[in-house]
């Protein structure tokens, strides 16, 4: 076997050592309960899972959390049962601190995970969170009932699309809300041989999912229809903040991928940022998150397409438009 053979790195390779020389994860350095009424520390998670050096810290620095080699990431690998047949599906994930450099997250997407680049990107901004047990929540004038029809709609027809455009589509990529609905809608095309859409990105917080500890050391991880995540996704960023059950950095940093993605373009053999294919925000109900989302889309000169008729912030803003009218 000739040297080049033997040097020769695989894929799988090439993903571990970009991730392990790039990517760092968050944890708490210093147990910290100001309020003494629960084992918790102030990052929510428990004193069991602090070092004895965390407990004992005496460091006054504003910041506590550390960033270790990171050690999450891999391939979700599940078993798929559809009536018409059977298959294997893996889905690549990774967990990345809240302030990892954007640039650097849309070179790993492109040029280690090898992701196509996209004619379109669709950003689909709701209300599924952690903390919501539907994902639904909507003003107190719309039906329940209406807005989801209203929302399984725009979802069928925004997978249709992409599939169609070769678009990516990015969701906060959890299973409940808006972002099951289009997990549901990649599912069934998926069911009946249809062609999906290349990408369907979620970027998640690492901190709320329930089985975080399962993902760690593991290069392949197995798992079921209670997952968190929701399993109809292509690819996941995990963002983690060092916290346990506290959203909002997620959203932080997929503003400035998402930007960092709309710059980025193939320059024959290199990537250089430059202006590149076009990004539209879709608003689809939508908690207190969204109206940043909006306003950070505008900033930008990014189109914004708002889904009227399906709660939560989406309605709001459309009301606030057709009252100026």
């Amino acid at each position: 076997m000739s040297a080049a053979k033997l040097n020769r790195k695989s894929d799988d390779e090439k993903v571990t050592e970009f991730i392990s020389n790039t990517f760092e994860k968050r944890e708490c350095n210093r147990f910290r309960n100001e309020a003494n009424e629960t084992e918790c520390c102030e990052c929510g998670y428990s004193k069991d899972v602090h070092s004895s050096e965390d407990l004992h810290s005496e460091s006054d620095q504003s910041t506590r959390q550390n960033r270790p080699t990171i050690d999450a990431f891999g391939k979700l690998t599940f078993f798929v049962d559809e009536e018409d047949g059977s298959y294997w599906k893996n889905i690549r994930y990774v967990r990345l601190d809240h302030k990892t450099d954007e640039n650097k997250i849309s070179k790993f997407l492109y040029d280690v995970w090898k992701m196509d680049e996209p004619d379109v990107i669709l950003s689909v901004v709701s209300d599924s969170d952690c903390f919501s047990d539907k994902g639904n929540e909507v003003n107190e004038t719309a039906s329940y009932a209406s807005v989801q029809n209203t929302r399984k709609t725009i979802c069928r027809n925004l997978v249709e699309a992409a599939a169609a455009t070769n678009a990516w589509i990015i969701t906060g990529g959890l299973n409940k809300g808006v972002d099951q609905l289009i997990g549901n809608e990649v599912k069934q095309r998926l069911a009946k041989s249809e062609t999906i859409p290349q990408v369907v990105l979620g970027i998640s917080n690492w901190g709320c999912l329930e089985e975080k500890r399962s993902l760690l050391n593991n290069s392949r991880v197995p798992i079921d229809n209670g997952f968190s995540l929701n399993q109809h996704h292509t690819h996941f960023l995990l963002v983690d903040d060092g916290t346990q059950k506290k959203s909002g950095c997620e959203c932080k940093l997929r503003e400035k991928v998402e930007l960092a993605l709309m710059k980025w373009k193939t320059n024959d053999e290199d990537r250089k940022l430059s202006t590149c294919s076009p990004f539209i925000y879709i608003l689809i109900g939508g908690s207190i998150n969204a109206f940043s989302f909006v306003e950070n889309a505008l900033a930008h000169e990014i189109p914004v397409l708002i889904a009227t008729g399906t709660g939560g912030a989406a309605d709001i803003i459309s009301g606030e438009l057709s009252s100026k009218e």
